[in-house]
């Protein structure tokens, strides 16, 4: 409960920043591209963690990361790094100080690789985050959310059964998921609403949708909600 009172605070100061106090106005917007190569291992756990801005995640790289960031500070640019032979790809924001304005440009667009399994953790402050996972191969999903709008998809045929963890915050929260695979979510929620379409209540904050138990695959999430809007639908 102190986190999500916490995360209200936060929600409110950033409405503040966003109407008009310690506005950064830039003339350019720089955008860098990002090429990381495959190596050795046979498993990737990519860390991305983003300050405030609009984060993009999809499959389909040609390598195991691609993708392009745009920012209108310099400031902004993230601290990227990576072992090719351990399997470890990090994007940081986290250790950024800035005042973000209303016309503050923070955008990150990634591809990841469809090639080999994934541990994706994701960590975002105030932002807009599209996650389209559909062709990764995930071995677990953790997603750490605080102020904004996040989508999950996770529609499509999944090879093999994975576990989702989220934390979200303040906003609206919206999971896409399979209807011919297993699913189970369990839910905890703060203050707000959270909604689920087309699943079945099993008590204690447990959901599961018609092919759980019938399916090869299991897609088990474990949901702690704060203040604003869930929505777990199937495709």
């Amino acid at each position: 409960m102190k986190r999500k009172l916490y995360l209200w605070c936060l929600s409110v100061g950033l409405l503040v920043v966003l109407s008009g106090c310690n506005l950064v106005f830039s003339e350019e917007v720089m955008e860098e591209e990002i090429k990381i190569e495959a190596g050795q291992a046979e498993e990737l756990n990519v860390d991305l963690d983003m300050g405030a801005g609009k984060l993009i995640v999809k499959g389909g790289a040609e390598d195991w990361l691609n993708g392009k960031f745009r920012y209108s500070d310099k400031k902004l640019d993230p601290d990227v790094s990576y072992n090719q032979d351990q399997g470890q790809i990090r994007i940081d924001q986290s250790k950024v100080n800035f005042n973000y304005g209303k016309d503050t440009e923070n955008e990150w667009d990634l591809q990841l690789t469809n090639n080999i399994p994934i541990e994706l953790d994701v960590t975002t402050g105030a932002s807009k985050t599209e996650l389209n996972l559909e062709g990764i191969h995930l071995n677990r999903l953790n997603i750490d959310s605080g102020v904004g709008k996040l989508t999950v998809d996770l529609s499509g045929e999944w090879e093999q059964s994975f576990d989702v963890n989220v934390e979200s915050g303040v906003g609206k929260t919206t999971f896409i998921l399979p209807s011919d695979q297993g699913v189970k979510i369990k839910s905890e929620s703060g203050i707000g609403t959270t909604s689920f379409e087309g699943f079945i209540s099993k008590g204690d904050g447990i959901y599961v949708n018609e092919a759980y138990g019938k399916s090869d695959v299991t897609i088990e999430i474990n949901a702690d909600v704060g203040v604003g809007k869930t929505v777990f639908k199937k495709e």
